[in-house]
């Protein structure tokens, strides 16, 4: 696939006829932007995908050519959104992926009128209630200072330091991207 190709992809709700492609993105870097390093299964991760609305949880992956190239994992309680796992396949990183997948989530919470294809329970219930702008918030691990520099580049502030976790807190800020 050329770089080129990249620019026409989509961000898309995950289906589980997805979780095969996502799997091996996720067990070919576990280490990612905010996790510590966990693997799964294709079983454990249709567990957790079958379960995803108990917990607020909402699967967006980058398509192109019906190929899943990148993903991450949203938590939707009513009062924030939750950046909780972002991950772009190897092959296909430093071409903008992850920065779509985060600006895509940034555009639907400032949007009342964004159109998501594939749409969510969650979102088509937050779309019933009157507009409101959320917090956005992520967790990204003290030691990866790649992806601390990724969030910041695209608008992230710190705001708290847990080294007992060993994660840093950060939350989007409006107005503070980083052309980088």
């Amino acid at each position: 696939m050329k770089s080129n190709d990249l620019n026409n992809g989509s961000v898309l709700l995950i289906n589980e006829s997805d979780l095969n492609q996502m799997v091996k993105i996720w067990n070919d870097f576990p280490e990612f932007f905010t996790s510590p390093g966990r693997t799964h299964t294709l079983e454990t991760l249709k567990t957790w995908f079958q379960n995803r609305h108990q917990d607020y949880h909402d699967y967006y992956g980058y398509f192109s050519t019906n190929k899943l190239l990148g993903f991450m994992i949203i938590r939707n309680p009513s009062d924030a959104l939750w950046i909780k796992m972002l991950a772009v396949d190897r092959s296909f990183q430093r071409n903008g992926i992850g920065r779509s997948l985060v600006d895509f989530i940034i555009r639907c919470n400032y949007s009342e009128d964004y159109n998501v294809k594939r749409i969510s329970l969650q979102e088509k219930q937050h779309r019933l209630h009157k507009h409101r702008i959320l917090p956005i918030y992520t967790e990204c691990l003290i030691k990866n200072t790649n992806g601390l520099k990724f969030f910041q580049r695209l608008g992230f502030k710190i705001k708290k330091i847990d080294q007992i976790e060993g994660e840093i807190l950060l939350q989007y800020q409006e107005n503070c991207i980083n052309s980088e």
